[in-house]
């Protein structure tokens, strides 16, 4: 598309890994039929407190590639990727196995690993009598902090903005002026929505939570 690329960091991520968070993912392992990944730093962040190990008879499920693809590498495996890129599809596709499968007639522990921030839309999808559902926060997403002189984007050449998250929507703001001009694509409608709430109306949203799809809704 002959752009030029600027990459201006608006979060950054905050692993929790206290002896108390430990605790609470051992125990939430022990007897888990699934572990879910909502991003990459929630497969990062299980890998700094256990061993790929204590996943073993465990399956694991991710969001997207970029989750799976860290899975891979930091656990050795992956058993189910969404193929939307979303909580919800992920959810979705992960019940229709559950539900499929004959001997799913006890609860199936479902542990959920991933930050503060993330979306519910994964337990929303499940079905609620055949899952015993656990969310697990082990990590904090936070806005960058503010600059004193914030960056005027204009003036460094920059038309286009991919916005990944609701929390880099804060840190953009915090960092840089917005010009009315500005076209910026969201990777979702949680995304979406955040800049709704501030005012900001997107020049287009991604079909799918990754850089194809940011770069497919600019066209």
């Amino acid at each position: 598309m002959g752009a030029r690329t600027l990459s201006l960091p608006c979060i950054r991520c905050e692993y929790l890994e206290s002896d108390e968070v430990k605790r609470e993912l051992r125990e939430a392992l022990r007897g888990a039929h699934w572990v879910l990944f909502g991003s990459r730093r929630g497969a990062e962040a299980l890998a700094r407190l256990v061993d790929p190990g204590a996943l073993d008879g465990v399956l694991i499920g991710a969001v997207g590639p970029r989750s799976g693809e860290r899975s891979r590498e930091l656990l050795g495996r992956i058993d189910l990727v969404a193929a939307a890129g979303s909580a919800r599809a992920l959810g979705s596709e992960l019940g229709r196995l559950l539900e499929a499968d004959p001997r799913s007639a006890a609860p199936t522990r479902v542990v959920f690993a991933g930050g503060d921030r993330a979306s519910s839309d994964v337990r929303s999808c499940l079905p609620p009598a055949s899952v015993d559902f656990q969310r697990l926060v082990l990590y904090r997403t936070l806005p960058a902090e503010a600059r004193d002189s914030k960056v005027r984007l204009t003036e460094l050449g920059v038309d286009t903005v991919f916005l990944a998250s609701p929390s880099a929507l804060a840190g953009l703001l915090a960092q840089a002026e917005l010009s009315p001009a500005l076209k910026i694509i969201s990777i979702g409608p949680t995304t979406t929505a955040a800049m709704r709430a501030r005012g900001l109306e997107p020049a287009g949203e991604a079909r799918t939570r990754d850089l194809e799809g940011l770069v497919e809704a600019l066209r």
